[in-house]
């Protein structure tokens, strides 16, 4: 709830103002080495952070606008009329204010055609809005707004069971009191798992909690703490830039191959090549993948298996779960052909064969 005076009653928002003696603790718990630049400059708790809580499914950020929660479970952009300037001077000082999450996930997506891509996803101690902050502290311009988007929890899940039966959904739709069709492939799951969340308003229902840092912290730049803090943000964000900088390259290094298979004058399908092309940077770790979600970090999962188990009636199959993930040495992934997360909007996807097009 609102833990500030000046801000506007008339819409109230799942958000407090807090001070970092506040915040030190559950930051040093998720990402100690941060915690400490954030200690060196800020001792005496002159910069406000806003501690946010989003439901499952929540935008955080809708097409490069940064959102905030209300109380009854929705989103609001931070540049519509009801926020109040309060809010709208602490938080505007780039498109993406820096945020950290502080439990569960967020994932990074961007939305083409039909198809859901996701780009990266972020557990908690991670950082986003980096390189919307390195904008505004290097002073470049950039003319238009980011075109991806921020989810609270995994936007890119699905069951591996079939779902699709009319009467168990129908089941389910009672239950939760649904106003959604029974899904007719893996990307229309989500939502019935949104809706699911929803239903569920005990205290204990599933969120994403993110600290978002204010303009104050970034006024303020002449210090050896800010020198250390801002060698901290660089480091981060060209770990991140990385996987892009990568991406760019073997674009390239690909584009030699692809040339190479016409002038051999291979036949191949363009998607059979666009998805070679995939997993090759998803081992890279650039793409993203799936595994089995064992835990509620991503989603509500424990809440959403009962659902199928108890109402859908789910027989002889475990209610898997796949969420995002992506390619270590300390782990295995999945890929989908069902839920295709290829970068690049093949022409392939506007005559879809029935493989993506699939019930599910």
């Amino acid at each position: 709830m609102n833990k500030h005076s000046n801000i506007n009653k008339a819409i109230e928002f799942n958000l407090q103002e807090i001070k970092w003696s506040d915040a030190r603790d559950e930051v040093y718990l998720v990402n100690p080495e941060f915690a400490d630049k954030c200690d060196s400059i800020n001792k005496f708790n002159k910069y406000s952070l806003f501690k946010i809580q989003y439901p499952y499914g929540a935008s955080i950020v809708n097409k490069g606008e940064f959102c905030l929660p209300t109380i009854d479970g929705k989103t609001i952009s931070i540049k519509d009329k009801k926020v109040p300037e309060y809010l709208k001077n602490k938080l505007t000082y780039s498109c993406i204010p820096l945020s950290l999450v502080l439990n569960n996930s967020s994932e990074v997506f961007v939305k083409i055609q039909n198809r859901i891509v996701p780009l990266n996803f972020f557990e908690s101690g991670e950082l986003f809005g980096l390189f919307e902050l390195m904008n505004v502290l290097t002073h470049t311009f950039v003319p238009d707004t980011p075109i991806w988007n921020v989810s609270a929890g995994a936007r890119s899940t699905f069951m591996i069971p079939s779902i699709s039966d009319n009467i168990g959904h129908n089941r389910i739709k009672k239950k939760y009191n649904l106003n959604v069709d029974r899904p007719q492939n893996f990307l229309e799951q989500w939502q019935i798992f949104v809706d699911i969340a929803k239903h569920n308003t005990n205290k204990n229902s599933w969120n994403n909690t993110i600290l978002v840092f204010s303009n104050e912290w970034f006024e303020q730049q002449d210090t050896i703490g800010y020198i250390e803090l801002y060698k901290y943000l660089v480091n981060q964000c060209w770990q991140q830039f990385q996987l892009i900088e990568y991406f760019t390259e073997f674009s390239l290094l690909w584009s030699l191959f692809t040339q190479e298979i016409n002038n051999r004058n291979l036949k191949s399908r363009a998607y059979l090549i666009d998805t070679v092309r995939h997993l090759i940077l998803t081992a890279k770790g650039c793409g993203i993948a799936f595994k089995p979600s064992i835990d509620d970090i991503a989603l509500p999962r424990k809440l959403i298996q009962e659902a199928y188990l108890e109402n859908y009636n789910l027989k002889n199959y475990i209610p898997t779960i796949m969420q995002p993930t992506k390619f270590t040495k300390d782990s295995k992934v999945y890929y989908s052909l069902s839920f295709p997360t290829l970068f690049d909007n093949s022409p392939y996807f506007r005559n879809s064969p029935s493989i993506i097009e699939g019930h599910c």
